[in-house]
């Protein structure tokens, strides 16, 4: 099984080297949205709610790569990066709402399928971490 750390590496390499009918600088966007992710723990829980907006803005902008929401990918490797249970159980749940609209924008079963493999390892994690 892929790690979160390694299936994020391979998203970010495809995300840049795929061309995608752009609207939007992809690399510039991911860089951005991992900025915003590590904001999470160096920032005050009351602004958590403002700067998980402006992720969720700017993780919208991105397109799905290999069936997983990038933004998913990114949070659930912040969440992997922080000591406080909390902060880890807020951004495992954001992820998890980042991949369930990966899995419901599937257009056929066999692709929601394949999209849910994520979602089902962050429910596992979020269950575990409780």
């Amino acid at each position: 099984m892929r790690s979160t750390t390694s299936q994020l590496q391979e998203a970010r390499d495809r995300l840049v080297a795929e061309t995608f009918q752009q609207r939007w600088d992809y690399r510039a966007l991911a860089a951005h949205l991992e900025s915003l992710a590590s904001m999470f723990a160096r920032t005050s829980r009351d602004l958590h709610r403002e700067l998980v907006a402006q992720f969720h803005d700017c993780a919208g902008k991105l397109p799905y790569i290999d069936g997983c929401d990038f933004g998913a990918l990114v949070l659930e490797s912040a969440a992997d990066a922080v000591a406080d249970g909390e902060l880890r159980a807020f951004l495992l749940c954001e992820a998890r709402f980042r991949a369930t609209w990966c899995v419901q924008a599937a257009t056929a079963g066999g692709e929601a399928i394949a999209r849910a493999v994520h979602l089902k390892r962050l429910d596992e994690r979020i269950q575990n971490a409780g």
